[in-house]
């Protein structure tokens, strides 16, 4: 274990060869944070699923994640959000106002702008996973989860749109451009459609990238479709245009969109 984080320290070996011995035994350190807008309910209860998938499936592919991975599972960034959208949830069921927003904010301090808090760490949430995961554990990969509304694509992942975040090293750029193609390429094998990339831009949303000037993750942030109102995607008449998406076509960056109005689409 402690081989572990000291391959994440920079500085911590002596020669190139004790660097490579070290990472070949090291284990993957691996963040996944989500919840921090709090009304984007899939983002804080995708942590409780993939949890259980760890927990319970037998697969090959599951038990090599346990056995190379070290996972740190954050199911919400914000709970105090949690508990504010759940109260006007459970308040509002069954009236006209059910589904929609609290009138309060989330986040007392910061609404839905925490996540720009990556910078100044003025926040409690925000210094408490700094210090106790990112500076503590050097995580080599970062994946923040997030919700979209019901007329995007069903995911998006990098690469992002222009302008890239200059203070992160353009290798990790471009590290994180890969990881986020080979994602979007797995879910396709497993004829998920309607992934989607170069769809926002990275500065102010990558936790941590431009304010730990000795840590520099590959970090993904990503993106589900709402869950309460369209678990299936609305008729594409219904889904408006927006930069990086055209939901009526495939495009290099939307390559498999769900067929025309009625038709079936993958929702595993």
């Amino acid at each position: 274990m402690s081989s572990t984080r000291n391959s994440r320290t920079p500085g911590a070996f002596k020669t190139a060869k004790e660097a490579e011995d070290v990472l070949l035994r090291a284990k993957t350190v691996v963040l996944i944070t989500s919840g921090i807008h709090s009304t984007e309910v899939g983002g804080h209860l995708t942590p409780a699923m993939l949890a259980y998938r760890l927990a319970t499936d037998t697969s090959l592919a599951t038990r090599a994640i346990l056995d190379n991975v070290i996972l740190w599972l954050v199911p919400s960034l914000n709970p105090d959000g949690v508990s504010i959208v759940t109260r006007w949830y459970n308040r509002t069921l069954g009236t006209t106002a059910e589904g929609t927003d609290p009138p309060e904010l989330y986040h007392h301090y910061t609404g839905h702008d925490n996540n720009r808090d990556w910078y100044a760490f003025t926040q409690v949430e925000t210094q408490l996973v700094v210090d106790s995961i990112h500076n503590v554990w050097h995580p080599q990969i970062v994946h923040d989860i997030h919700q979209q509304d019901t007329d995007g694509s069903r995911l998006f992942l990098p690469p992002y749109l222009d302008p890239i975040e200059p203070n992160v090293d353009p290798l990790l750029v471009d590290g994180v451009n890969a990881l986020g193609t080979a994602m979007a390429w797995a879910l396709a094998g497993q004829g998920k459609r309607e992934s989607s990339s170069m769809r926002c831009t990275t500065r102010g949303r990558l936790p941590g990238l431009p304010a730990l000037p000795r840590w520099r993750p590959h970090s993904v942030r990503s993106g589900e479709r709402e869950p309460r109102v369209a678990p299936r995607p609305p008729p594409r008449a219904a889904r408006r245009a927006r930069p990086g998406l055209q939901p009526a076509r495939a495009l290099l960056n939307f390559t498999n969109p769900c067929p025309a109005a009625g038709g079936p689409c993958a929702t595993s």
